[in-house]
Parts: C-alpha cells; sequence; structure tokens
C-alpha cells in the first residue's frame, strides 16, 4: 500500500526535478507512480522510395514525489488566482481556448 495517494498529494514532481530545486526525498519514501507520455518517431523508405514518418505514442511508469516527502530550500509562493482585471481576461480567454465555461479550480469565480 502506498504511503501516500495521488489524491492527497498538492505539488509533485520527479526526483531530480526536487534536485534542482534545491530539495531532497526523504529517505525511505516511496514514489507515488503515474503514466507518463514518450513520444517515438519511425521513419520508413515506402515502397515508391520516399521516406514515411510514423509518430506512436505509448507511456511508461514513473514515480513523483509529493513536496511533504521532501526536505530542503522552501519553493517560492505560486500565484492561486489571477489578480485585476488584465488577470482576469487572460483566465477567460484561456477557459475560452480550451471550451471550458468556469476553471475547474474556481479561479473565474474567485476572481470577481
Amino acid at each position: 500500500m502506498l504511503g501516500l495517494l495521488l489524491a492527497d498529494a498538492s505539488f509533485v514532481s520527479g526526483f531530480n526535478t526536487w534536485l534542482k530545486c534545491g530539495r531532497f526525498v526523504r529517505k525511505g519514501e516511496k514514489g507515488i507512480p503515474i503514466l507518463a507520455p514518450m513520444f517515438f518517431k519511425d521513419k520508413k523508405q515506402a515502397a515508391d522510395g520516399s521516406e514515411e514518418e510514423t509518430k506512436r505514442l505509448w507511456f511508461k511508469v514513473v514515480y513523483v514525489f509529493d513536496i511533504s516527502q521532501t526536505d530542503g530550500n522552501p519553493l517560492p509562493e505560486l500565484p492561486t488566482k489571477s489578480v485585476g482585471e488584465r488577470g482576469q481576461d487572460m483566465l477567460t480567454r484561456l477557459l475560452r481556448s480550451r471550451s471550458l465555461k468556469e476553471s475547474p479550480l474556481g479561479l473565474l469565480n474567485a476572481a470577481n
């Protein structure tokens, strides 16, 4: 059984990314398995002699760790909602471009 489930995680990243941020995963912590996409391009010779390129998408299991499983330098504060008219306009355009009527995190309503 995993010590920490993905639903309980607040901010996750891979082992090496935490190191780049000045944090380290504590000894004995168990990673949270997720599926990560892998993109491949294959080049094949067609019957007429031209080269065809095909793209493939595969997934592999990788492990991420929540910030609660790490120690080290504190991370800078991340903005949690848009600020001001310009931020509201940017958020509205983003939601429309993704065919969303409302932000899944409630950010649109929080800014009003």
